[in-house]
């Protein structure tokens, strides 16, 4: 995953929750934003995040899934 730069300078930190369907093949489908992080920066990098990690591991089935990421400068 890939911190922006922008979000970086700004100090911007937040929780972004995504939700997709993962297909039996490790396919992510339908990635959708859930919960804002209220920055649209740190929002379009978690579903970049998620769309450049597919194919995942595969599930044996078609699931939904809702996964929290967080953004924190440290």
């Amino acid at each position: 995953m890939v911190y922006p730069d922008i979000a970086r300078r700004m100090g911007w930190q937040g929780k972004v929750i995504v939700t997709f369907v993962l297909e039996n093949d490790g396919q992510a489908r339908d990635v959708r934003i859930h919960a804002s992080s209220g920055y649209a920066a740190l929002d379009s990098s978690a579903l970049r995040a998620v769309e450049r990690a597919a194919p995942l591991p595969r599930a044996g089935e078609t699931v939904h899934i809702v996964m929290p990421i967080v953004f924190a400068l440290r």
